[in-house]
C-alpha cells in the first residue's frame, strides 16, 4: 500500500489558491462551459468543486516544487493542459478513503498521462497518495462502487498499479526535460 504524504498549506495559500479557484469558475461561466462526466451544475457547487481542484494541485506542486502549475486556462485549450509539468493531472478528493477515478475521455485521450490522487483532509491539510499512468487505468474494469452507475474506471488506493508520490520526483527532475 502507497503511503501518503502529508503537506500543509498556509492560510496565504489557501487564499491564494481560493481566488485562482473563483477565477476559474468566472472563466467557466464566461466561456459557456457546460458541466461534463455529471459535473455539478450549479454555481455554488462548482465553485466547490473549483477550490478542491486548486488546492489539492497547489498541495501538488509544494511536494514536487519546482514544477510549473498550470493554474489557469492553458493556450493549449480545455482539458489538453496537465496541472502539472507536462504531464501531471491532479484528482483532488475532498472525502479521504475516496479512489481515484477516470473518465474514460481521460485514458483515451490522455493515457500516457500521470493521474495523481490527492486527498483534501481539511482547509490546510492534504495527503499526496499513489499515481498511476491512464493506460495502466484502462485495463481495469468500469464498475461504480458508489451504485450511481457512472462510467468510469474506480482505482482503489491500494491497487497495485499505485505508485507512490515519492516516484515523482524522479520523473519531474529529468535532465532535458526527457519523456519517461
Amino acid at each position: 500500500m502507497v503511503k501518503p504524504i502529508r503537506i500543509i498549506l498556509n492560510d496565504a495559500e489557501v487564499g491564494w489558491s481560493d481566488g485562482t479557484a473563483r477565477i476559474r469558475q468566472d472563466m467557466a461561466e464566461q466561456r459557456g462551459n457546460r458541466a461534463r462526466n455529471r459535473a455539478p451544475t450549479d454555481r455554488e457547487t462548482a465553485l466547490k468543486a473549483h477550490v478542491v481542484g486548486c488546492r489539492t494541485e497547489l498541495a501538488g506542486k509544494r511536494f514536487l516544487d519546482p514544477i510549473h502549475w498550470h493554474s489557469l486556462n492553458d493556450s493549449r485549450g480545455r482539458n489538453k493542459t496537465p496541472d502539472l509539468g507536462e504531464l501531471i493531472d491532479v484528482k483532488g478528493v475532498d472525502e479521504r478513503y475516496k479512489r481515484l477515478i477516470l473518465q474514460s475521455d481521460d485514458i483515451k485521450d490522455r493515457g500516457h498521462w500521470i493521474f495523481w490522487l490527492i486527498d483534501m483532509i481539511d482547509t490546510h491539510t492534504y495527503d499526496c497518495c499513489g499515481w498511476c499512468y491512464g493506460k495502466e487505468a484502462g485495463v481495469i474494469d468500469q464498475s461504480d462502487p458508489s451504485g450511481r452507475n457512472r462510467s468510469a474506471h474506480f482505482i482503489a488506493r491500494n491497487h497495485e498499479i499505485m505508485k507512490p508520490p515519492e516516484a515523482l520526483i524522479q520523473l519531474t527532475r529529468r535532465p532535458n526535460n526527457e519523456k519517461p
